[in-house]
């Protein structure tokens, strides 16, 4: 159901991806999704295979372990409510839950026990991003789950 949320949400991912206001340098990025029975599942949108511009970008950059950080800083804190909770407001609002090594970064988000980080682009665009696969997510899980009812079926 993962990979099917990434795959619908890509053609557009990749589009934005591709405007020069939306990233700071490359025009990829990586991504991890967890949650209940899913340990950490990476995912990219973009050209990975463009070269890093050193020169443009300073030194090449890790986005799948900045990814991993949003978005274990997005789960941590998800488990305390039901709505969505997003790296940007985690540091605008409670800087002071922030622990040793963690980014300040926007990019990750989480309902529930499902996480997701992004990181390749702009932070706000690196939220979106994560933050539309979540809602894609979502969507296939309560879609299945209503098809089960209209089934008859009681239980997933």
């Amino acid at each position: 159901m993962c990979a099917r949320a990434i795959e619908m949400i890509r053609p557009v991912a990749e589009l934005i991806l591709k405007g020069e206001d939306m990233t700071w340098g490359p025009n990829y990025g990586y991504g991890e999704i967890s949650g209940p029975g899913i340990k950490a599942l990476p995912f990219h949108f973009g050209d990975i295979g463009q070269k890093w511009d050193e020169i443009k970008w300073g030194a090449e950059i890790n986005f799948y372990t900045i990814a991993q950080s949003k978005r274990k800083l997005a789960a941590r804190e998800s488990l305390k409510t039901t709505a969505i909770v997003r790296t940007s407001e985690i540091v605008n609002t409670r800087p002071q839950i922030l622990e040793r090594d963690e980014f300040l970064y926007a990019g990750g988000v989480a309902c529930g026990e499902i996480s997701i980080g992004f990181s390749g682009a702009l932070g706000r665009v690196d939220e979106g991003i994560a933050e539309m696969v979540l809602i894609a997510l979502l969507m296939l899980l309560h879609v299945k789950a209503e098809g089960k009812l209209k089934a008859g079926e009681s239980q997933i």
